[in-house]
């Protein structure tokens, strides 16, 4: 999937998705087809918790066997985000692989939009009363957001949308910070103010 796709899985097919899945996980040994079930799976997990967990026990074995491989790490990170509670653990994969990869930073705009999602999860899971924790993850979301969309400008729709998506969408990721954050619609082009082009 492209940036312009999200985490919508626009690259596979529904039908393709089906056939990938009805191989047993077990059977697959290369980590590139063991990432590709575990992408296959969440994208026919319709939101079933069980599902989504082996999806992501999926693109955990692969990471394991490929822990500085942009797409694997993009991969687990993107299928954490479904994981209820799985933002914590996306944060610290993706902003681990940042951290450490000074390569080819263009190539981490998915990363950093991932990134700006999971820190959207958080912010949104912590109670108001804890201010201090909601402060640093709607800082570490606005700086992502900031970053994926002057990486890839095709980001910023996409957050953008989530930003504003209706309530119990599956992709609200930022839509509770959005109401929040003057700084994030603005980095986001929303309310009219000048954010990036799209």
């Amino acid at each position: 999937p492209t940036s312009t796709s999200g985490k919508s899985f626009d690259g596979i097919s529904s039908t393709v998705a089906e056939l990938v899945v009805a191989r047993d996980v077990r059977d697959l040994s290369d980590p590139e087809d063991v990432r590709a079930w575990g992408l296959a799976r969440l994208k026919t997990a319709n939101r079933d918790k069980a599902a989504v967990s082996a999806a992501v026990s999926a693109l955990t074995r692969s990471f394991v066997a490929r822990p500085n491989d942009r797409a694997t790490v993009e991969s687990l990170v993107m299928g954490l985000l479904y994981q209820d509670g799985g933002y914590d653990r996306a944060i610290d994969e993706a902003s681990r692989f940042l951290a450490d990869d000074a390569s080819a930073p263009a190539a981490n705009a998915n990363l950093y939009a991932y990134l700006a999602c999971a820190y959207g999860q958080r912010y949104a899971a912590t109670p108001a009363a804890h201010t201090d924790v909601r402060a640093a993850a709607a800082t570490g979301a606005i700086a992502a957001a900031r970053q994926a969309v002057a990486l890839d400008a095709g980001w910023a729709a996409y957050l953008r949308r989530i930003a504003t998506a209706a309530p119990g969408a599956v992709d609200d990721d930022l839509t509770a910070l959005a109401k929040d954050s003057p700084e994030l619609r603005r980095v986001l082009g929303l309310d009219g103010a000048p954010g990036p082009a799209a």
